[in-house]
C-alpha cells in the first residue's frame, strides 16, 4: 500500500488519442513524484516517439499492447499501479482494469467516458469536431501546425481556464517536440471502440473521475455517467474543459494522492 493510503506508489500515464507522453504538464508529473509516486508516461501505439503504425489501430489492440507494456513496467514492484487515463487513454486504462484486474490498483479517470457514441448523452461541441476532423498534420510546416494546434488547444480549455495565444503555442510546439505523428488513427478507434458501459460497471477498484464541466470534446455528461457505472467518485471542476489546465491538474493530482484507492 501507499505510505498515504491512496493504495499504490506507481502511477502510469495514458495520454489522450491525439497527444504524446510530453502532453502531460510538468506540474502534475512534478507534483505526483513529489508525492512519493513513480510516474511511467508510455506512449500509445501511434504516439509520441512509437514507431509509426502500418495501418489504423483496433482499441482492442491498443489495450493489449498498454497491456503487455505495464506487465514490463511492474515487473518486480510489489503492487498493481494506479492508472490515470485522459480522454481516449482514460477508455484504455478502463479496458485495461476490467480485462487484467491484477495490472491495476486505482484508476483515476479525466475527461472520458465509458462510450462517446452512448445515444442518450450528448456528442462535442459541433464546431470543435469539424475542426479536429479536417485538422491536418503530415506535411505541414511545424510553424503552421504549432500555430494550428494553439488554436485548438485554447478551443479545448472552458471559458474559466482558456490559455492565451502564446502559452497556448509554446504548449503545442512541446507537443509537436515530444513526437507528434501525422495521422490521428487513435481517435478513430476510440469512435469505433465498443461499449465499456458493463466494464465500467463490474470494476473492483477505486474510480475517481474528474471532468471539466465545460469539456467541448467529451461533455460532462459522460464523465457523470461513468462515475455512476463505476460507483466511483466524481469530480466536475468548474470553468474547465478538456485540457489539463491548473485547476484540472490539482483535480488530478488530489485524485491520485489524497483520494482513496
Amino acid at each position: 500500500m501507499g505510505g498515504d493510503g491512496t493504495g499504490t506508489d506507481h502511477v502510469v500515464l495514458l495520454a489522450d488519442a491525439a497527444r504524446s507522453a510530453s502532453a502531460w504538464p510538468d506540474a502534475l508529473v512534478d507534483g505526483l513524484e513529489h508525492g512519493g509516486r513513480v510516474v511511467l508516461r508510455p506512449d500509445l501505439p501511434g504516439q509520441g516517439r512509437c514507431a509509426p503504425l502500418a495501418a489504423r489501430p483496433t482499441f482492442d489492440a491498443v489495450v493489449d499492447a498498454v497491456s503487455a507494456d505495464i506487465t514490463i513496467d511492474i515487473e518486480g514492484m510489489a503492487e498493481p499501479s494506479h492508472l490515470v487515463g485522459w480522454g481516449f487513454g482514460g477508455a484504455v486504462a478502463l479496458a485495461v482494469a476490467a480485462r487484467r484486474p491484477e495490472l491495476v490498483g486505482a484508476l483515476t479517470l479525466v475527461g472520458t467516458s465509458a462510450w462517446v457514441v452512448e445515444p442518450a448523452l450528448p456528442g462535442p461541441d459541433e464546431m470543435v469536431a469539424v475542426q479536429l476532423l479536417w485538422r491536418t498534420r503530415s506535411g505541414t510546416a511545424p510553424e503552421v501546425l504549432g500555430r494550428s494546434l494553439g488554436r485548438e488547444l485554447v478551443t479545448l480549455c472552458g471559458a474559466a481556464d482558456r490559455h492565451d495565444p502564446s502559452t497556448a503555442q509554446a504548449l503545442a510546439r512541446r507537443w509537436i517536440d515530444g513526437g507528434l505523428q501525422g495521422e490521428d488513427g487513435l481517435r478513430a478507434a476510440w469512435m469505433a471502440a465498443p461499449p465499456l458501459l458493463d466494464a465500467a460497471e463490474g470494476l473492483q477498484v477505486e474510480v475517481t473521475v474528474v471532468h471539466g464541466a465545460e469539456d467541448p470534446l467529451v461533455p460532462v455528461a459522460h464523465g457523470r455517467r461513468l462515475a455512476q457505472l463505476a460507483g466511483g467518485r466524481l469530480v466536475e471542476v468548474a470553468g474547465c474543459g478538456h485540457e489539463l489546465t491548473p485547476a484540472m491538474v490539482a483535480a488530478v493530482l488530489a485524485a491520485v494522492l489524497d483520494g482513496a484507492g
